[in-house]
């Protein structure tokens, strides 16, 4: 069983935005500082301040380039190695191709919602 050529074209597409998602994430910086915060509960928080991230706490940013490094480094290389798999007909790159989209949803779907 092979992957048909929609799941390929959709795949692929995934691949690229992701690549970018994460590209601008990590690389994308306007020499901006981190600044501190008062809440509305009166605690002070530090602000990252910078690129993508310059709304978000440290603790988050910091969060977020390190998901955008094994995005990187490890979900788009392994996205595009199952998808190889999948199209030669293996069971096992069908499976992988089936978790490593799941996990793509999942941590895109986290970052828009808990947006």
């Amino acid at each position: 069983m092979k992957a048909s050529s929609i799941t390929v074209v959709l795949t692929v597409l995934v691949a690229v935005l992701a690549t970018i998602a994460a590209a601008t994430g990590l690389y994308w910086g306007d020499g901006g500082a981190s600044f501190p915060f008062t809440t509305l509960r009166g605690q002070t928080v530090q602000i990252f301040g910078q690129g993508l991230y310059r709304y978000d706490t440290v603790f988050y940013a910091s969060g977020f380039k390190g998901q955008d490094l094994v995005v990187l480094s490890l979900g788009v290389p392994l996205l595009l190695m199952a998808l190889m798999l999948s199209r030669r007909g293996s069971v096992p790159g069908l499976l992988l191709l089936e978790g490593i989209l799941g996990y793509f949803l999942y941590i895109y779907s986290s970052m828009a919602l808990g947006a």
